[in-house]
């Protein structure tokens, strides 16, 4: 379980200089981010559960199967995957999956 996770940092952000013309920014966007007062929220991912099971069995002192089942309940979970990107580039957690795997010790 996972409590909520803010991607990057939230706050006021300088409007004069934003109108005054910053490069890559669209008039629209400035209008939205004026009509907010100038605060910018930024994603959050919010409270969040995964459940993995797994069962074995043992065999002639020398012999394991496990069988195990990754995200079980299927959620959509979201992780903040790479910080490289400006810390929201966030990532689907992968699907439910399966893993069978036979282990022997001699």
């Amino acid at each position: 379980m996972t409590g909520p996770v803010e991607t990057t940092q939230s706050g006021y952000l300088n409007l004069p200089a934003l109108e005054a013309g910053y490069p890559g920014i669209s008039p629209s966007q400035i209008a939205s981010f004026t009509a907010g007062g100038g605060y910018y929220q930024a994603p959050r991912i919010p409270w969040q559960y995964t459940v993995n099971a797994a069962a074995f069995y043992s065999f002639q002192q020398h012999y394991t199967v496990k069988f195990s089942i990754y995200n079980l309940t299927d959620r959509h979970n979201f992780i903040n995957d790479t910080p490289f990107y400006g810390n929201d580039f966030l990532t689907r957690v992968p699907p439910r999956s399966y893993d069978l795997s036979l282990s022997g010790k001699f």
